[in-house]
């Protein structure tokens, strides 16, 4: 949609936003069930307040993605103090 209405790459500008909010409410009017598709979650609450009645947030593979960056820093942080346990117990002579 942010495309056709000439925002290509920015679903979040007003005017995109605006459509969306009022095709909810156009949807919505003539009894049948409205749902969106947005990676901003203040966004899908509000399209929920206007009555969506399917309301995803995120896409699969970028939620997959942050997920994985979040375990790899998770354990890298973790790898960092244990190795830095270890080399605080160790006698002088092994350092």
């Amino acid at each position: 949609m942010a495309a056709g209405l000439g925002h290509a790459g920015d679903p979040n500008t007003p005017t995109v936003t605006g459509a969306v909010e009022h095709a909810i409410g156009r949807v919505r009017a003539t009894g049948k069930p409205a749902g969106v598709l947005t990676t901003d979650p203040a966004f899908a609450r509000r399209c929920i307040e206007l009555g969506t009645n399917f309301t995803a947030v995120g896409v699969d593979v970028g939620l997959l993605a942050r997920g994985a960056d979040a375990l790899a820093r998770t354990l890298t942080q973790q790898a960092a103090v244990t190795a830095a346990r270890v080399a605080a117990s160790q006698s002088p002579e092994v350092r």
